[in-house]
């Protein structure tokens, strides 16, 4: 198994071009397709090992991951109002659909990964673990069956790779739990201020720092209403039915992406992200005739819209996790030498990619990571046969 698995490693020093930390002047890229590209071709190569409806499995899993991905970075290109995530509760842990692991796992990934590559946002990022770790047993307690929990995360200091202002309300709805994600037009008093209304018994300090706001969540019964004027939901973000519009003007153009990369297509599916891209653009910026055009794009085949907006150079806008734009002919070292992501969990896939050279794989069987040189005999998760150590 340990041959079979070392093949299935990605070689990561072909992502270190977009690496970035503040001692490093090379940027990650807000939505890098060459991410896409890389995780599909693992998924190929594990596709022999695999039985037939395992693959399948994890095929959805993956597709349904970029899309998701795909619609975050349309939204993040536009400053998204409002945004949700569903999560499972198994075993009294928070997991996503787009994960085989408990979504904590993911986030200390993230922060270790940042930590490695020198970040000097650690405090903030050790403090997104307590605070997801609180959210998670709060949740999981039938004592606070009908509560709300609020994490509020203040945009960081001005050397803060950390630079969005927005909140997260999370809630169950029967066997689901729900966080939504607001943009806030809140400075760190306001948030104060409202973090008293809406938990009492809250344990900040007079003056938080923006890690206090995210390790110390707040349980509260107030209305939807209530916490989303509480906490100033910003006004001048994109609103839910202009992304929803978007996302559906797009969409031919997504599923031809995830079926170029299926198939091993990387230059039709770079031409397909720089397509859409152009293609978002052209219709949100132009609201004179935005509606014209998006009844018009509707009813384009993906080719004729690959024809006509895949050959131009993409506007480059520093999104919420680092640049958009498709490079052409450009240096992306001299575009960026800050990356602004929302969470340290955004940076738990790169940290997958990047394990190659450490010599931690993943599981072929269940795809959960087995860290190198621990002595494993089996796979944690789902207990397959190996020589992991």
């Amino acid at each position: 198994m340990a041959e079979r698995v070392s093949q299935l490693t990605v070689d990561s020093s072909r992502f270190t071009e977009n690496e970035v930390s503040p001692h490093h002047n090379k940027p990650i890229l807000g939505y890098d397709p060459r991410f896409d590209q890389e995780t599909y071709q693992v998924l190929s190569l594990q596709k022999d090992s695999l039985a037939p409806k395992e693959f399948t499995r994890r095929k959805k899993q993956l597709d349904t991951r970029t899309e998701h991905n795909l619609e975050t970075a349309l939204g993040e290109r536009f400053n998204l109002q409002i945004s949700q995530i569903e999560y499972r509760i198994e075993d009294n842990r928070l997991t996503s659909a787009e994960h085989d692991e408990p979504f904590l796992d993911v986030i200390k990934r993230g922060q270790r990964y940042r930590q490695e590559h020198g970040s000097d946002d650690v405090e903030r990022e050790k403090a997104e673990i307590e605070g997801f770790e609180k959210v998670q047993s709060v949740l999981t307690n039938p004592e606070h069956q009908d509560a709300k929990v609020v994490i509020i995360y203040p945009r960081g200091k001005t050397d803060s790779m950390y630079q969005h202002n927005f909140f997260d309300v999370w809630e169950k709805r029967g066997d689901l739990v729900i966080m939504s994600r607001y943009a806030s037009s809140a400075n760190y008093e306001e948030f104060r201020q409202a973090a008293e209304f809406l938990d009492p018994f809250n344990s900040l300090d007079q003056n938080p720092q923006d890690a206090d706001f995210i390790r110390n969540p707040l349980i509260t019964y107030r209305s939807q209403d209530e916490i989303l004027e509480l906490l100033k939901l910003d006004s001048n973000a994109m609103n839910t039915q202009e992304y929803e519009n978007l996302v559906e003007t797009i969409e031919t153009l997504k599923l031809s992406y995830i079926n170029a990369l299926a198939n091993g297509d990387w230059e039709l599916a770079q031409k397909i992200y720089t397509a859409t891209l152009n293609l978002a653009d052209d219709v949100i910026l132009n609201p004179a005739y935005n509606q014209y055009l998006r009844e018009r794009i509707l009813m384009e085949a993906p080719a004729a819209l690959m024809a006509t907006y895949g050959s131009h150079q993409v506007r480059p806008v520093l999104a919420g996790c680092g640049l958009q734009t498709n490079f052409a002919g450009q240096n992306s070292g001299e575009l960026l030498s800050a990356l602004f992501p929302y969470s340290v969990s955004n940076f738990g896939p790169l940290a997958l990619i990047e394990n190659a050279d450490t010599g931690d794989f993943p599981c072929p069987r269940c795809g959960h990571m087995i860290i190198y040189g621990a002595g494993i005999k089996e796979c944690p998760s789902c207990h397959l046969a190996a020589t992991c150590g």
